[in-house]
């Protein structure tokens, strides 16, 4: 539920380029992990169950951007809208 709350709180777009919807896995300790791949850059955001998500992103393996244990927000927030801006941007890079 944390992770569909988390992609419902991610706008939809940021510059005119629309933020793309991640894809599911499951990581090494049973949380839920949404990750974005593209050619060199990967994002993804965990989910433990506990209204918290981390974030963690990164360019040719160099960390771009790294929230860990936040609340996910009631309403669109900064943090989310730093998050759409990194994805935005990649997919604005590939245009």
């Amino acid at each position: 539920m944390d992770a569909i709350e988390f992609i419902g709180q991610l706008p939809i777009s940021h510059d005119r380029f629309r933020v793309p919807l991640p894809k599911p896995s499951l990581g090494g300790e049973g949380e839920l992990v949404l990750y974005w791949r593209f050619k060199e850059s990967y994002a993804e955001a965990s989910f433990v169950g506990d209204r918290k998500f981390s974030f963690y992103s990164a360019v040719n393996r160099e960390k771009v951007h790294c929230s860990g244990d936040q609340e996910i927000p009631e309403s669109t927030s900064g943090e989310m809208r730093k998050i759409a801006s990194v994805l935005a941007g990649w997919v604005h890079e590939r245009a």
